[in-house]
């Protein structure tokens, strides 16, 4: 009994020594989630940083959400709670949190005689409802043409994101996947029935498909084909016409009445359409639709109308001559088909049948007369014969003999000539002056006909025609007509040049032929020359020569030409043009002097490509003049002596250097210093390379280099330098290149990052500082396994806060320096202690008596134990106990002891374990953990 007194005693000691000080720290429930309900638990965990809260106690907590109305409920432990433990509350009345949107809920607790207000509520908790993903519907599913058809479908009513499109061409048995995210969903010619959907996601909630667009596929409409075309006779007709072949529903008959320029409409649909007596030709088509695709025309059939056979009349009929004859005869005016044509040589009492369905019948060499007529029938109609029409047949002329041939002179004539051996009478005679070509008539029926002082060779004949037979000509008589001798002129009167010469004398407008040649060298003896052409040629004559022709025409008296007279002048020496040079481009001038020559300058002459073509130049003078040439040019004189050919004088050259071009120098570049290496080259430079020179102070002073190469190779570069290239060409100006640079950048140098550090996982704070590095900052990196693995952190300063680490990191940083590889600083580590956590002490059991053993065991500590404490008054004073291991043995314990051990971690500090507490019961004493 005086142990329960006791034990009550410290109790109610206890209650007062120790302040209350509890704590909200966490709202542990609701979460975050899809389609949140209206009737979401809220849960919240405190801290009790007093002493321990008895079973039965009692304290308000509340919660309120988006600052609105508390909820408050009054809170009764079932148990315990001791110091440094944490317990949760779950309130009975629920958050209604179905609309969907995010939620920031608080909550307070409200023990009497907390001595710490500041740490009741927890605030800023937020919950966000995100609505269910709903699929919504699809529009825009229909009926389409097959292979020709497009348009879109469009998804409303959706809550959430287009994840993708689907669709499936097996009746939704497959989905296949479309890249597309948008509202709307796009299909072209469709060729089968094809279902669409989408797929719809909110936020992280689970996808919704939306309804299903069918597009069901028409096959293209198919017009086919009318059958029962015929032909039948106009007024007296009747049948049927049906539809085959077609694909569709038909719409309407149709008929044209003009070969199917324009249709008529029917009201009639059936497959098949009658007609009966119908006076004109007529096309029938049925016009078919499939579905929604376009509808189209069958291929008609003709209902041919014929009128009544109608003979006709026959044309052409003639008299012809037997055995030489032809013609047509030609039938018009008939109605119908031509079957037969028929003859008849015996005045129409018998007749035979031509093979012959055409409207002209011929008729070729007939030796008596023949009737003609034909059979017609219009389809369907009775047969009909034409008019009759008939060919008479008389016998050949034969025309005769004219005789005979003469040859007269022009200057007098006279004769008869007489027609023999013909069969008819003379018509009339003829004659021609263009050698029968065409003949002028002459009114003479009788046999002979006169000529008398012909100037020209003429041709006659005699027409004789017998009975209806064509008209004949008989054999022709030829006249020949000489005209009078004529000695023409010669041409021309040249002149040429002595020793080297060659021309051809011509004659011209003469009449007769040419019997001979004459020269002579003094106009008074002439020497006959045997040539009976009209050229006369002369060949390197030395002085002036006269020639004339002789002609003569037919039976006619000879006649001389005109004389021609050739003159012979001095040969044309060219001389010579001083002097070759070298000039540059579009930069000079001069002149050139002929000299030596025989004649005067007709022009000179220059040529720009090597003497191979040469241009006039409009100089007559001994002297040339040249200026800004830029173009490599020969030049040289043209001279004649009178008609002499023209000599060249000896050439001269003007060897045109281009001007000099530096040209451009490619292969400018950053590289990094010290280690580097390239190729410069030159190109689209004009000349020879002189020399290379180099700069490192931007171009104020050269250094020389001694390479004439268009190209330069360099080698560990250790500064930024220009290159140029100097070039000449011939004689002209020096230029130099444009400038290539090599830029150098330094080496990348990492830098120095300080310093290592120890810090507390509660709560640290600091920055990390770079130093002596070259180049710019890429990242720093951070790693949380010692440097086995690096995350990069985006920052390129150069300073690097950490703050609130809870596990030890190493840092470092990565530099590059222009072009140059990279470099990494050194690496530096934060070391974070963990916070200090007591644990929890187990191993009480019941013990009795003065002889007792056993052993405490500390567990879910944090850190190192310092030492144990042990009391005998309930906690109000500690004795300490030389143990820093996990365990505490105990022996013959007399009173009732409490036990609990001290924890330290690194900087962060103490932390005290739970304790165990020994109970006095009728002798028997509990060591009990709590």
């Amino acid at each position: 009994m005086k142990k329960l007194l006791t034990l009550f005693s410290i109790i109610l000691i206890s209650k007062f020594t120790f302040s209350q000080d509890i704590s909200v720290t966490a709202i542990t429930q609701p979460v975050s989630g899809c389609a949140l309900t209206s009737t979401e638990n809220v849960t919240i965990r405190m801290f009790n940083f007093g002493p321990t809260l008895v079973a039965g106690s009692s304290f308000n907590v509340s919660y309120t959400i988006n600052a609105g109305a508390p909820v408050t409920e009054l809170l009764t432990l079932g148990s315990n709670v001791l110091t440094n433990s944490t317990f949760n509350y779950t309130f009975t009345t629920q958050a209604n949190l179905s609309v969907p949107g995010t939620y920031t809920i608080d909550a307070t607790c409200a023990l009497a005689g907390d001595i710490n207000p500041s740490n009741d509520a927890f605030t800023g908790y937020s919950v966000t409802n995100t609505a269910a993903s709903v699929g919504g519907t699809v529009s825009g599913g229909t009926n389409v043409c097959i292979g020709i058809n497009s348009g879109n479908l469009t998804l409303a009513g959706h809550t959430g994101n287009v994840i993708n499109w689907e669709y499936s061409v097996d009746g939704g048995g497959t989905w296949i996947s479309i890249s597309n995210t948008t509202t709307t969903q796009s299909y072209t010619n469709l060729t089968v029935p094809t279902r669409y959907r989408a797929k719809v996601q909110n936020g992280s909630c689970a996808i919704a498909t939306s309804s299903v667009a069918i597009m069901t596929i028409d096959p293209l409409s198919v017009g086919g084909s009318v059958s029962g075309g015929t032909t039948v006779c106009s007024g007296t007709n009747a049948g049927t016409l049906t539809s085959t072949g077609k694909v569709g529903t038909i719409l309407k008959w149709q008929y044209s009445l003009d070969a199917g320029v324009t249709w008529i409409d029917t009201a009639h649909v059936a497959n098949s359409i009658t007609y009966s007596n119908l006076t004109a030709t007529r096309r029938y088509r049925v016009q078919v639709q499939s579905g929604v695709c376009s509808s189209t025309f069958s291929v008609p059939a003709v209902i041919t109308v014929n009128p009544a056979s109608v003979g006709g009349t026959i044309t052409g009929g003639t008299s012809v001559c037997s055995g030489t004859n032809g013609g047509t005869l030609t039938l018009s005016g008939h109605t119908g088909t031509i079957t037969r044509w028929e003859f008849s040589i015996n005045s129409g009492a018998t007749w035979t049948n031509i093979v012959n369905t055409a409207t002209t019948q011929t008729y070729t060499n007939l030796t008596q007369t023949r009737y003609f007529r034909a059979f017609v029938i219009s389809s369907g109609c009775i047969g009909a014969y034409s008019t009759i029409d008939s060919i008479v047949v008389s016998s050949p002329t034969v025309a005769g003999t004219v005789t005979s041939n003469t040859t007269v002179c022009a200057s007098g004539n006279a004769g008869t000539l007489t027609l023999a051996g013909n069969t008819g009478t003379v018509n009339n005679w003829s004659f021609s002056t263009d050698g029968g070509t065409t003949f002028t008539n002459i009114v003479n029926t009788t046999t002979t006909q006169n000529y008398l002082n012909l100037t020209t060779t003429t041709i006659y004949r005699a027409t004789v025609q017998n009975g209806s037979c064509a008209s004949a000509n008989s054999a022709t008589a030829t006249i020949t007509v000489n005209p009078i001798s004529v000695g023409g002129t010669t041409a021309s009167n040249d002149t040429v040049c002595s020793g080297s010469n060659i021309g051809t004398i011509t004659l011209a407008g003469n009449t007769g032929t040419v019997t001979n040649w004459l020269s002579s060298t003094d106009g008074i003896t002439w020497n006959n020359i045997v040539n009976t052409t009209t050229s006369q040629t002369f060949n390197n004559i030395a002085a002036t020569t006269y020639y004339q022709a002789v002609v003569k025409s037919g039976v006619c008296a000879s006649d001389s030409s005109s004389i021609d007279t050739i003159t012979v002048d001095v040969p044309s020496v060219g001389g010579t043009v001083s002097t070759s040079a070298n000039i540059c481009f579009g930069t000079n001038a001069g002149t050139l002097t002929l000299a030596g020559h025989t004649g005067n300058v007709v022009r000179w002459e220059s040529s720009i490509d090597g003497g191979i073509n040469f241009s006039p130049i409009a100089n007559t003078t001994t002297t040339h003049n040249y200026a800004n040439l830029t173009l490599t040019t020969i030049f040289r004189a043209v001279v004649q002596n009178g008609t002499c050919s023209t000599a060249n004088s000896a050439t001269s050259t003007l060897t045109v250097d281009p001007v000099s071009v530096g040209g451009t120098l490619n292969g400018s570049t950053t590289a990094c210093g010290g280690s580097n290496s390239g190729t410069l080259t030159l190109i689209n430079y004009v000349g020879t390379i002189q020399g290379w020179i180099s700069s490192t102070d931007a171009g104020v002073t050269w250094t020389p280099i001694a390479n004439t190469a268009a190209t330069f190779n360099y080698t560990n570069v250790a500064t930024t330098t220009q290159f140029a290239v100097i070039v000449a060409s011939g004689v002209c100006t020096n230029d130099t290149s444009s400038i290539a640079i090599i830029a150098v950048d330094p080496p990348s140098v990492g830098g120095t990052l300080s310093v290592d550090a120890t810090v507390c996982a509660s709560s640290n704070f600091g920055t990390l500082t770079l130093a002596g590095q070259t180049g710019t900052i890429q990242n720093w990196q951070s790693s949380t396994d010692g440097g086995v693995t690096w995350l990069t952190i985006a920052n390129t300063s150069s300073s690097q806060i950490y703050s609130n680490l809870t596990t030890t990191t190493s840092y470092k940083v990565e530099v590059k320096s222009g072009v140059c590889n990279a470099a990494t600083s050194n690496a530096v580590t934060i070391t974070v202690d963990p916070i200090a956590v007591g644990g929890t002490i187990n191993g009480g059991t019941t013990i009795c008596g003065t002889t007792n053993n056993g052993t405490l065991t500390l567990a879910g500590s944090v850190g190192t134990v310092v030492n144990w404490e042990s009391s005998t008054d309930a906690g109000a004073t500690w004795t300490t106990i030389a143990n820093t291991t996990t365990t505490e043995n105990y022996t013959n314990l007399t009173d009732t002891t409490w036990y609990r051990a001290i924890v330290t971690s690194g900087l962060c500090g103490n932390d005290t374990s739970s304790t165990a507490v020994d109970y006095d019961n009728n002798c028997c004493w509990n060591i009990i953990s709590k």
